[in-house]
């Protein structure tokens, strides 16, 4: 599955988990992907997916942002 069709399955959720088989994506689909409690939670939430998933299998993590994959924490929320 190429990159254009994960984004396409992902939607526009925040954190989506799409998958292909045995490869399972993890999409961050905010523009800087900063770090808080509620994607930290979502995140977890995708990730249970797999978790459940008998066998062998890849996990792939990306972002959806032109120019970073994750800026880090969100300062302000961590304040």
């Amino acid at each position: 599955m190429d990159l254009k069709t994960v984004f396409e399955k992902a939607g526009t959720k925040e954190v989506a988990m799409v998958r292909d088989g045995n490869i399972f994506y993890l999409v961050l689909n905010r523009e800087n992907n900063l770090f808080s409690t509620d994607i930290i939670n979502k995140i977890n939430t995708a990730l249970d997916e797999l978790d459940k998933h008998e066998g062998e299998a890849v996990l792939v993590t990306i972002g959806r942002g032109d120019k970073f994959f994750s800026t880090g924490f969100d300062l302000k929320f961590w304040a």
